[in-house]
């Protein structure tokens, strides 16, 4: 039988909310803001200003539930169009400056080094095709929430 010791501390535990926060996402999908807090595509809410949270559950009333959903993925579709759009105009504009210049546009990165600290800047070449795949992926995302809302409005229709 091991004895305590009254004077033995306990190791500190400092809680990693960042890591919470990410898990979470990972686990309910990405949020949209909605009404101060944090919407998940599964009616979940979460701080907005706060890894720590609170975090609210799905509502249990099923009306109420639907008008949620519908409401994440409106913001959603809006979210994305907006960077679709901002996107495809920031690569034609870096297409068009590439076009014109001999050798790889460059920019700038932080220089991270191995313990994760920054250490100034390097230049790096642009890669438009990441651009491109960010641009395809937008897209898809785009058509995912059309189709949603879609499901909305069909079960609107239905009800009446």
């Amino acid at each position: 039988m091991q004895i305590l010791n009254p004077l033995q501390r306990v190791p500190a535990i400092r809680l990693d909310w960042r890591a919470y926060f990410r898990n979470f996402c990972a686990e309910h999908g990405d949020p949209v803001p909605y009404n101060e807090k944090l919407l998940f595509q599964d009616g979940f809410q979460y701080s907005s200003t706060d890894y720590a949270g609170p975090e609210w559950p799905p509502p249990d009333d099923p009306a109420e539930l639907e008008s949620l959903l519908c409401s994440y993925w409106q913001i959603r579709y809006s979210t994305v169009r907006h960077e679709l759009s901002r996107l495809e105009d920031q690569l034609i504009q870096l297409t068009n400056i590439q076009s014109a210049r001999n050798g790889m546009l460059q920019y700038t990165v932080p220089n991270i080094d191995p313990n994760g600290q920054r250490k100034g800047n390097r230049a790096m070449p642009l890669n438009l095709d990441l651009f491109q795949e960010r641009i395809r992926w937008l897209k898809a995302d785009t058509a995912n929430c059309e189709a949603k809302l879609r499901e909305f409005t069909n079960v609107a229709q239905e009800r009446t």
